[in-house]
């Protein structure tokens, strides 16, 4: 059931041509051959109990499936086609297991050919599969439509919501029980037509119910078998049994009973793309609860068979040997070759990756850190050069210490236009004397000051706009002889606003210049006290800043001629004089040269 569920949405029909090779074509060839291997090295039995031994074995178990379909490692390196196709197989299969188990039953019960076939036809054919499937079909639509009613008028809760799938199952258990029809085969086609819109298994995705429960009772039913293993028949010689040939028996159906045929059947099966596909979907077959089930039913019948027989045949006792044996080699080979196979190549796996040789360019972008911005966009050389200049008030406004920029930052949100200061380009600790890396780095963070961005200042002027134009309606539709007049007004007001709306950028580029500049064209702002330095006749071009850790010295003409001292060098007020002396003596010897 639950297989059936977690199919896509109308898989089998998709895929129909792929099931109808892997359930028919293929499951001959893994009986005819497991049979003959089997015949061959058992020889008590003949070819007719030899098959009924290999119908056995010739369906693949969904439970040890799970372990190549489900999971981390499936989702990694299988490819979803192939993990769709292995689920559908193998719960299919299990029912598809009764045609192969008793055509070879019926030969040896009637001595006719031809009654044999007879009633296979109508008692297996038709009446187990086919009215299994009509059974299943019937009741999983049945199922979906009720639960949708229900859903949608909200007559079902959530915990019976989920338990749904587990109590139809049960209900299909008892209802093909009674009628004589295969119960496994019914189970899987009810949970593919419940499922067959996808709608169920995608209400119940996210809450693992189902998976849960599979896992408990796969757990349950594995301990069962292994409860049931008959170790001491596995070297009986009465039985023709030695643990070589059951080795053997093994490793020739694990190689060779599945994996030619689908390597061959490749071209016609669409969901093998490659041959590699095609080896992985031939070698994970593995045999488990289907083999066992249908051991005891060929047990039970063999012994219904030949209850009037005086000899019994030495088949009745090989077929739980043989077949158990052949699960616990297979449980054992399929459960160790999965961590195996992910120390190989990949199948084909679906995770894309993108790597590179080189050092990306990705890589060389600078890296952003919080409270900065980054624009795109053709800027001109006027812009270019705005922005210069802006750098250049910004290495001012880094000076400002921790005390004072908060009245900057109230004076700077009162302008229309603003921008968000980032740290310098050249920070003050490239001048002569450099400054520790915690100090720059705690000036930035202190300069950092923040207003109301171009952005939000065309918002007002669109808002304004747009009230502007609310009005005008409002005077407009008012009528009375004011109308020719708002008309012309509308016009001129209309042909400003394009000019003003050409480049709102460039306009928003210079007025926040302007503010920058207006903001430090005072030199008396608050936050820095000059230093008397104590020299007679200064310049009136050098100012002398004093802050709350370094001294400025700069000379109001040159930008370039800053000079940063630090206060927590001993000597720091020699240096300012010494300086404040040379920058002194520079202007002196200009001022001859440009009188000459």
């Amino acid at each position: 059931m639950a297989v059936g569920i977690e199919l896509p949405k109308h898989y089998m029909k998709k895929e129909w041509l792929t099931m109808f090779m892997l359930l028919v074509p293929i499951m001959i060839f893994m009986w005819l051959v497991s049979g003959l291997f089997i015949w061959w090295l058992v020889p008590p039995i003949n070819y007719l109990h030899a098959l009924v031994i290999a119908a056995c074995v010739c369906p693949t178990d969904p439970i040890l499936a799970n372990s190549v379909v489900k999971g981390r490692f499936a989702e990694k390196h299988v490819p979803a086609h192939i993990r769709n196709a292995l689920s559908a197989e193998s719960g299919a299969n299990d029912g598809m297991g009764f045609p192969f188990l008793f055509l070879a039953l019926f030969l040896i019960s009637e001595e006719n050919v031809g009654t044999a076939i007879g009633k296979w036809i109508y008692m297996t054919c038709l009446f187990q599969i086919a009215l299994s499937c009509v059974i299943g079909l019937v009741v999983g639509y049945i199922a979906r439509i009720i639960l949708q009613w229900s859903e949608k008028n909200h007559l079902i809760d959530k915990p019976s919501f989920l338990c749904f799938a587990i109590a139809l199952a049960l209900f299909l258990m008892s209802m093909t029980g009674f009628s004589g029809s295969d119960d496994l085969l019914a189970c899987f086609v009810a949970g593919n037509a419940f499922s067959w819109d996808d709608w169920f298994r995608q209400e119940t995705e996210e809450a693992h119910f189902q998976e849960v429960i599979d896992m408990m009772l796969n757990l349950a039913v594995f301990v069962y078998i292994g409860a049931i293993i008959p170790w001491s028949d596995f070297g009986n010689a009465a039985l023709g049994l030695a643990p070589w040939r059951l080795v053997v028996i093994a490793i020739l159906i694990l190689v060779f009973r599945r994996l030619p045929i689908l390597i061959i059947l490749k071209p016609v099966m669409p969901a093998m793309k490659t041959y590699r596909e095609a080896i992985f979907s031939g070698w994970f077959g593995p045999m488990g609860v289907g083999a066992v089930f249908l051991s005891m039913v060929a047990k039970e019948e063999l012994i219904e068979i030949y209850h009037d027989s005086e000899t019994k045949p030495v088949a009745i006792d090989l077929v739980s040997p043989v077949v158990l044996f052949i699960v616990l080699s297979s449980t054992l080979v399929h459960g160790t070759t999965i961590p195996l196979f992910k120390i190989g190549k990949r199948i084909r796996t679906r995770t894309l990756s993108i790597a590179s040789t080189g050092s990306g360019q990705v890589l060389r972008l600078p890296k952003l850190q919080f409270g900065q911005q980054i624009s795109f966009g053709r800027k001109s050389e006027e812009n270019i050069q705005q922005q210069i200049d802006n750098m250049d008030a910004m290495s001012q406004l880094k000076r400002t210490d921790s005390g004072k920029i908060s009245d900057k930052r109230t004076a700077v949100a009162q302008e229309p236009q603003s921008i968000r200061f980032l740290e310098p380009v050249n920070p003050r600790g490239s001048t002569s004397h450099n400054t520790s890396a915690a100090q720059v780095a705690s000036n930035i963070e202190k300069n950092e000051a923040s207003v109301s961005s171009l952005k939000s200042w065309i918002n007002r002027n669109k808002a304004a706009d747009h009230a502007v134009q609310t009005e005008e309606s409002a005077t407009t539709g008012s009528g009375g002889g004011g109308g020719l007049r708002n008309l012309f007004r509308r016009h001129k007001e209309s042909e400003t606003r394009k000019e003003e709306a050409e480049l709102p950028t460039e306009r928003g580029n210079n007025n926040t210049l302007n503010t920058l500049r207006d903001l430090f064209a005072n030199n008396d702002y608050k936050g820095k006290d000059k230093l008397d330095v104590g020299i007679d006749h200064l310049d009136p071009a050098i100012e002398v800043w004093n802050e709350a850790n370094h001294v400025v010295i700069e000379n109001k003409n040159d930008a370039a001629s800053q000079v940063v001292i630090d206060k927590s060098d001993p000597d720091w007020l020699y240096k300012v004089k010494e300086k404040v002396r040379e920058l002194q003596s520079s202007l002196d010897d200009e001022d001859e040269k440009k009188s000459i």
